[in-house]
Order: structure tokens, then sequence, then C-alpha cells
């Protein structure tokens, strides 16, 4: 076995797609034939010692390797900016005593002030754990393979871009794969096969280049008659440009998969961790409505939402939910109610609103809607019923749905596909890490199932949150905190929600929480008795605060 460990020096990691078709997405985790092809550069650039070739030659006759690198929600990606830049220098005129306005002209480009720009953008990933290793459990390398590696791995300045910096080395216990080869369905990722050096050395046409600078060097020194010669011979063997040092071939993409850490699992709801989230995007006009001035609910459309708003919302949002399904009348799951029109005692759907909470820049305001499906409802049912909130149009995109309440407002959202980097469209975002979480704070007011006593209604709210999170499947909180304000930031406060309603009219006791449980639990988490509506609704406490 051996295994090449790679710490990024700045915490991060700068590198587009090897193609260049995608200069806006970040590579990750970093590819195996980057890593060859950056202790390749190590190797020219240096003496190159007939051994480190070696090496290399060695190195990709050898199976893909495994991976150990931070996955998932693990890393965040930096927000695209675009930036201009000036561009390489241009050729500067070599022509004789008069030139002309365009030789003037180009020239003049070689100054600061004239230099022209062009947009660049650069990809960045911040990984939780700045190392990764490429581990090669079945290769046994001799100590003069070895030795080499360890030599070019020294060598090693950046991955990727130049200014991502990273330190290399060999590594004798490497730490366990997060990611292996596999023959199903995965993430592909470019390794190295037998031929690549070559491959490599092929396409830098170094010879070339070293000949056509060899005979530019002859004719600045020569004159008269040999300079003649030596410009006929560069212009017979290279035309009037240079010979180029073309971009690398693609190595081979192989599919790789995640390699699941063996732990317990969390204790959940009734509720599956497999939200369905839609966020809301702008009203496209139709092809007949282009250019003409909008009708209708116009002050309503396309409006931005608070959470004082969730209760209209949620109704119209569950509204659009039950109207679009082809099974009518809904199921019992779906719909909340059995047969005869009695509530179920079942759990069934519930609706909640995805907000722009808990961040410092948090002001409340809503970003979509999601549906938390029973745990025991099977996925075959969950399309047979709601089928319609997932159709593509002819370019392969979500179709919008519309939700709208008379003049209150009217908004269109789509499913999200999961390759949206906001991370309020995260599942982990409202059900919590694999591991789960221990700390969970409420975004909607709970609503309380009954009034607490005057000078016991403390003791008593607590007491019934602690009921409502049991009966939805989850331990008792070892602490509750109650509040009429919100414990996270953008949250509002609880008085400012409309109160959910009893069916003879009167209100309901609705008040904030912070949760802390004896073991980190899986969401989501809705508790109370608004929960199927929306109210009671918690998120993973952030980690680092107080």
């Amino acid at each position: 076995m051996i295994a090449i460990g790679i710490r990024y020096l700045n915490g991060w990691s700068m590198a587009a797609a090897a193609d260049g078709s995608d200069k806006s997405t970040a590579e990750w985790p970093p590819h195996p034939d980057r890593l060859f092809m950056a202790l390749a550069a190590a190797h020219f650039e240096t003496d190159r010692d007939p051994a480190e070739r070696a090496a290399l030659l060695w190195l990709e006759q050898q199976a893909a390797p495994a991976l150990h690198a931070s996955m998932d929600t693990d890393v965040s990606r930096r927000a695209i900016v675009t930036h201009y830049v000036p561009v390489n220098d241009v050729a500067p005129p070599r022509s004789a005593e008069n030139a002309t306005a365009k030789q003037v002209a180009e020239g003049l480009l070689l100054l600061p002030e004239r230099r022209l720009r062009q947009a660049r953008q650069f990809p960045v990933v911040v990984p939780q754990n700045d190392a990764v290793h490429f581990i090669w459990p079945d290769a046994e390398p001799d100590a003069g393979i070895h030795a080499a590696l360890a030599a070019l791995c020294a060598k090693l300045t950046c991955l990727g871009h130049s200014a991502s910096l990273v330190q290399g080395w060999v590594e004798p216990e490497p730490p366990e794969p997060t990611m292996r080869p596999a023959s199903s369905p995965g993430l592909p990722l470019r390794v190295a096969e037998a031929g690549r050096l070559a491959q490599l050395e092929q396409a830098y046409n170094e010879s070339e280049r070293l000949a056509w600078i060899a005979l530019e060097s002859a004719m600045a020194s020569a004159k008269g008659a040999a300079r003649k010669k030596l410009r006929e011979e560069l212009e017979a063997r290279f035309g009037k440009n240079a010979p180029a040092s073309r971009r690398p071939p693609l190595a081979t993409s192989i599919t790789y998969a995640i390699v699941a850490p063996e732990r317990p699992a969390a204790p959940h709801t009734i509720f599956s961790d497999r939200l369905l989230i839609f966020r809301q995007v702008p009203r496209r006009p139709s092809i007949e409505n282009v250019g003409k001035p909008p009708k209708g609910r116009t002050d309503a459309a396309d409006r931005r939402l608070w959470l004082d708003t969730m209760p209209l919302l949620m109704d119209a949002w569950r509204h659009t939910v039950m109207s679009r399904s082809p099974v009518q009348p809904p199921p019992e799951w779906l719909c909340g109610h059995r047969p005869d029109g009695t509530p179920t005692a079942q759990p069934h759907l519930a609706v909640l609103p995805i907000a722009n909470v808990a961040n410092p820049h948090a002001q409340g305001h809503v970003m979509g809607v999601a549906l938390a499906i029973p745990r025991d409802v099977p996925n075959h049912e969950v399309g047979r019923c709601l089928s319609p909130l997932f159709e593509l149009d002819g370019d392969g995109n979500p179709k919008p749905l519309q939700i709208y309440h008379g003049h209150d407002f009217d908004i269109d959202v789509v499913f999200d596909l999961g390759d949206s980097e906001r991370r309020a469209f995260r599942t982990e975002r409202w059900c919590g890490e694999a591991a789960g979480a221990t700390v969970w704070a409420s975004v909607t007011p709970v609503a309380l199932d009954r009034h607490g006593k005057r000078g016991r209604f403390g003791d008593e709210t607590r007491e019934r949150i602690a009921q409502a999170c049991m009966h939805i499947g989850l331990p008792r909180p070892t602490k509750i905190l109650i509040a009429s304000t919100g414990f996270l930031a953008g949250v509002p406060h609880a008085r400012t929600v409309p109160a959910l309603r009893r069916k003879d009219g009167s209100t309901r006791q609705q008040v904030h929480v912070c949760l802390e449980f004896p073991e980190a639990v899986r969401g989501p988490v809705l508790i109370g008795a608004g929960r199927f509506r929306g109210y009671g609704l918690c998120m993973p406490y952030p980690e680092g605060k107080a």
C-alpha cells in the first residue's frame, strides 16, 4: 500500500473543470489525474531525475486510487464573482525604423493604462478538512520508487490554480477512504492510465518549442544574409507563429462512490428526512404576453413574503398540492382526513416554509416552500399522488407552480433538483446532518395544545413541549427554553405570526422554543398543534453559538 497526502495551505482549493468548458464550477474532490499531472510538472520543472520518471511510469500503471476527502455538507463553495484581469502581453512589434500605425497601436497596448482586461472567474471550494489523501491499497512500490515519489511530493507547489498552494508527502498511515472506484453510477473522476506521461509530453510539444527558441535566439545575434537564411528556415518550419503548447488531452474518467461511514442511526421523527423543497422563482411572461403590461394581481405577483405571512402561504400551498394531485379524493396520508371526512389519527403530509434565517444577514423572508412526507409512505405512492409537482418542460427544467391567495400574494415555485448552492435549499439545513443534532430552535412559533395556567405557565408549557417532541418520535428533551422572541436571526416575534385558530374561532397560545436532546436527532422537527400546517418548525441550532 502507498498513499500520497495533500494539504491545501490556504485552506481552500481553486481548480476549474479540466476541459475548460466550465470556469465557474470548482472541481472537488481533486481528480487523481490532476495529482498525476502536478507530479509530472514537478518532475519536468526541476532536474528531471530518471528515478522520478521511473516512479511516474510505475504510478500510471497502478489501479485507480481511493480517496479520503471532505464531502457533501463538509464542503462549502465560495460565491462566484466575475473579475476583470489584464490579458497576457501581446507580442511587441518587431519592425524596422518606420513603424506602421497598426504596429504603434499594438505597442501601446503594452502600457499598463492601455492593457486590455478579460472577464475571469475563480471558483473556490473550502473543505472542512484541508487534507486530501490518494490511496493505492494494492500497490507495493520498491524502495527506489517509494523514495522517488517522496521526492516528487516534496516538490509540489500547487494543485489546480497557481494560487492553490499545497504541501505533498507520502503518507505511511492514511485514513480510511471516503470514496472508492465503483462499477455502479457515481461521481466521475479522471484517473491516470498507462501512457499518460507520454501523452503529457506530446501535448507540451517541448522539442518544437525549444527548436523555435533556438532559431529566434540565433536570428537575434545574426546579421545580413545569415539572418535572412535563419528567418526563411524559421518560417518554413513553423510558419508565422510559434509552436503551440496544447492543452493536455482529458484522461479516462471512472465512477467513484462515496463510502458511507458506519454509525448508529440517529433518532428520527415521524416525517421522512427526504424533504421535497420548492424554491421561489421570478415569474416568466408567456410568449403571447411578452412586452405587454401584466394584468390581474399586479401588486401580488412576485411579492417578497415574510414569515409572518406563513399561515396564509401554507394554506395556499396546501391547496395547490391537493388540487394538483391526480388521485381524487386524495388519500388519507395526503389530505389528513379519513374517507368519512373525520380527521385522521395517523401521520400525514406537512407543509412548511423555507426561509432566510439563522445567518448574520437573515431578515426572515420566505425563499420557498417544502413538503414533509410521513416516513412510512413508500416512494411509489408519493410519485403516484404528487407527480404533477415534478413535471419538466421541454428543456428539462421543472415547470413552475403557481401559489396565490387573492391580492395578498401570487408567486411561482419550482421543484429544487438539488443543484442550488443556497444553504436554505439543502435538506441538511432543516433535518440536520446524517449524525443528527442535539440542539434545535424554532423558526415558526409552536402552537400549544392548551393554555397554561397563570403562575404555572412556564412549567406547564415546557411539559407540553416535551410531550409534543415525544409524540413525533423524538426522545424527551433535557432542556427546554421558551420565549416570545425567536432564538435565531431573522425569526419573527411569536405574536407577529397570526395565531392558529381552533374550530370555535378561539386562538392558541404560541411560543418560540430552543430544545436540547440527550442525543443527536434527525429532523424534520415539526411540533405542536399546527405541525402539519407550518407551525412549530425547528432547525438545528448553528454550531459554535452559545
